[in-house]
């Protein structure tokens, strides 16, 4: 992925401009005296390079067959419970196995 997609500016990295050397020194200037602030944005940056690992892709491409592969009913098809659920209340026996 490219770092204009995954950096978030203040959230999980510092970003400037291509090509402006002037604001990528006042980035590193800025970020050089606060541990905190490397700590807060390392610790963002880890979390999210983990939502980009090939584990974390193949999990959620396999959430998506999964689901895909589940049968979907068209609300117009959806079975009517309601003679079965009438039948119940009438004390009827439930139903065996063979």
């Amino acid at each position: 992925a490219a770092a204009e997609e995954v950096i978030r500016h203040g959230e999980n990295g510092l970003k400037a401009p291509p090509e402006d050397e002037a604001a990528f020194i006042a980035q590193a200037v800025s970020l050089a005296p606060s541990t905190a602030l490397q700590q807060r944005l390392g610790a963002a940056a880890a979390a999210r390079a983990a939502q980009l690992s090939w584990d974390a892709i193949i999990d959620s491409f396999e959430q998506v067959l999964l689901r895909l592969a589940q049968p979907q009913l068209a609300p117009d098809k959806q079975p009517d419970w309601s003679s079965a659920a009438a039948s119940v209340d009438q004390g009827s026996p439930p139903c065996r196995a063979a």
